[in-house]
């Protein structure tokens, strides 16, 4: 039986997760709004060596979820904080814009089709 607060993943499914994702990082609620943890967790940095790590799945990730137009390069810089905040903002997480262990959790264990996308943005056309 698995522990309170995990899931028991078998299968082709499981072989998809990152290492650090199977290694069970947090006790997260599959499926909750807001990933069971404080709301002060989504502002602690994740620490490296770990987000170099997860930064080019996060990029992705953010790519999916129609969050992220610029380059997945791995490097966490000021357009990938946006479009951090733009998916937060969309999910109802707190606005920080940065990759925390809630933030790792949820967007690579999810799938991009049962998480929140962004919206799309449009842009104004002034007739001349």
């Amino acid at each position: 039986m698995a522990p309170v607060g995990t899931t028991n993943r078998t299968g082709p499914a499981a072989a998809t997760l990152p290492a650090w994702a199977m290694a069970g990082i947090l006790c997260l609620v599959p499926g909750s709004g807001r990933a069971g943890v404080p709301d002060a967790w989504w502002s602690i940095p994740l620490p490296e060596p770990m987000l170099s790590t997860a930064a080019r799945d996060i990029q992705t990730q953010l790519v999916n979820l129609d969050c992220f137009t610029g380059r997945v390069d791995g490097v966490i810089g000021a357009d990938t904080a946006a479009a951090i905040r733009s998916w937060q903002r969309a999910s109802g997480h707190p606005v920080t814009g940065i990759v925390s262990e809630p933030l790792m959790v949820v967007l690579l264990t999810g799938k991009p089709w049962d998480l929140p996308k962004c919206p799309r943005r449009t842009s104004l056309h002034v007739a001349e």
